[in-house]
Parts: structure tokens; sequence; C-alpha cells
């Protein structure tokens, strides 16, 4: 089974350009302030550059001679860049390595210290980015008017197509499972494949909102919640649902939640026996701290955005990347 990506954006048309032509062309810095030194585990800041998180962190488990449990981290961040992210380290009885000696291809250890609690998914408020967007080719002024639209409003908080792996792997994988039986045997498999599942049906609800044009404003049936930012936000905007089953929202908005799932709906009694529970998610994404700047057809961006937010998604709304 084949699925649609390309879910609709705020206008129809886009400017090309080419991006992550280096690492450096893109940067990602976790919001985070570490609490009070001391505790068990070792906290370190780290620097890696063209490497994946995962295997990053499988090293660090391997250098310290501890289970891959027992590393932890807020998120994971692009292999293609240049992100600077936190860890944690439980070593129990183990003594603590002396970590100038860590020697892993493109990480740089900035600072290590300690803290009470192993760090988990999402515990950061967000990340702040650099990207650089080479060789743009469109009206500068049109694409400044686009980015000043989405820095006062924000952008469709879908989630980014990483999510669902190469040509929608992921997808496909949950799939066989959910239809055909097929389920993974290795535990991080089963947890990556439902949570596409989840982000995929979310997205379909809200591409039909961004399709009517009430992506960003209250419809009859429903649940508001603050925009998705790195900051405490006081608007209110529709939210949609991280299914756990089939569970939707009364009036209009149930209607359409409905309308866009009633494919799947043998996802839905899959999800549910998984022991998933519906969860809300903001429709609305708002950068904080937004600004851009041209060298030539070149464009620097920075901003910061919640956790669980993609900045992809963000660029997608006024440019064709490669």
């Amino acid at each position: 089974m084949n699925f649609d990506l390309n879910f609709p954006g705020l206008w129809t048309d886009s400017a090309p350009g080419i991006w992550r032509q280096t690492p450096e062309d893109f940067g990602v810095d976790e919001l985070w302030t570490p609490p009070d030194s001391g505790g068990e585990h070792v906290l370190l800041h780290i620097e890696k550059r063209g490497q994946n998180t995962e295997w990053v962190s499988r090293n660090l488990a391997r250098f310290c001679g501890v289970r891959d449990f027992d590393i932890g981290l807020m998120g994971l961040k692009d292999r293609h860049a240049v992100t600077r992210q936190w860890f944690s380290v439980y070593l129990g009885i183990r003594p603590e390595p002396d970590w100038s000696q860590l020697q892993i291809e493109g990480v740089a250890v900035l600072s290590v210290t300690r803290t009470q609690k192993k760090l988990r998914r999402g515990d950061h408020s967000g990340n702040a980015f650099k990207i650089w967007v080479r060789q743009v080719e469109g009206v500068h002024e049109q694409i400044d008017e686009k980015l000043s639209y989405i820095q006062a409003n924000g952008f469709p908080n879908y989630f980014g197509d990483q999510r669902f792996g190469h040509d929608g792997y992921n997808l496909q994988r949950a799939h066989a499972w959910f239809v055909e039986g097929q389920k993974p045997k290795k535990k991080a498999h089963l947890g990556m494949y439902l949570s596409a599942a989840r982000s995929y049906l979310f997205n379909e609800i809200l591409a039909e909102r961004v399709r009517r044009g009430d992506w960003s404003t209250m419809i009859d049936g429903d649940e508001g919640a603050p925009a998705a930012s790195s900051v405490v936000s006081e608007s209110t905007v529709p939210t949609g649902p991280m299914l756990g089953g089939p569970e939707f929202l009364s009036g209009t908005a149930g209607e359409i939640e409905q309308l866009r799932t009633a494919s799947l709906s043998e996802w839905l009694t899959a999800i549910h026996k998984d022991g998933a529970r519906t969860a809300r998610r903001p429709f609305v994404a708002k950068p904080v701290d937004m600004s851009w700047q041209w060298a030539g057809d070149d464009i620097e961006l920075t901003f910061s955005l919640g956790s669980g937010c993609f900045a992809s998604v963000l660029l997608d709304q006024v440019f064709r990347l490669n």
C-alpha cells in the first residue's frame, strides 16, 4: 500500500532551493536548562556533526560499559546537521570514565556534570535552529511576505516526513502489522511503526482542515489548546487527535476526524488493541525569535520551535527543497 505524504501547505507555490549541502547548513540546539548539579546520572552536553543520535547513544553505552537502556536523551536529532544536545548516563557502581578518551567520530563533549534523573524524550522545551537555504529561486519580497506570515501566525503542525521512514516504509510496515498480522519482532520497531501510524492519521485530519482553511480557528466541536511553541503560548488553537482507537470529537470537528480516517478503520482497532489511548496535539506550531537574512540568493533563518515540532515542515511551507 502506498501513502501520499504530500500534505497541503499554506500556499500552492514554493521557491526551489537547496539545503544541507554541508552539516553546518543545519544547526540545532536543544532548549533546556540543566538542574542543579549532583546525582547518580552523568549529564553530558554533546555536539555531534553528521551522526545519528541513536548511533551516538549506542557508542556512549559501549564506551561506558553500560546497557543501551542506561543512556537517556530528550530527542532524536537530524543526522545531516550540527546539533548540540544532552545525554544522561547511569553508571551504577562503575567508576566514571575519562571523558577526554571518548573517541566517537563527529562527536565532541562540551560539558560534564551530574543530574538526579535519567533524561526522557520530550523533557526539553524545544529546539533552536539556524538553517541556510542555498540558491533560492524566487522573488525575495514574496518569500519575505510568507515568512512574515508564519512569524506572526504559525504554520500547520504536521509531523515531518522523517517520522514515516524512507518512501513511507514505516507506514507500510504498520499496515502489514495492523491488517495482515505481520507484527514486528523487535520492540523498538513496534514503537516506531505505531508512532508513524498515529502521526499519519493526525496529518490526514490536519490536511483536511488546511484544505478547508480553518486549521487555525476553532469550529463546532473543537477542543482547544495553546499553540505548540517553545514558550508558554496564550493563544488557543484547535487540536487534532493522536488516535488510540475510534475516539473522535463531536460536532463538525469530529465529523472531519471520522471522514479522514474511515478508510483505515482496521488501523484504529489495532492501535487501540495495542494499548494506545487518544491524546490531543495542537494544529498550529508557532516559531519563536524568528528572523532571516539574505546573502545573495542564499537565506539564513533562525527560529525556535517547541518539542515535537518539525523545522522541515516550516521550510516546506515556503521552499521546495532538494
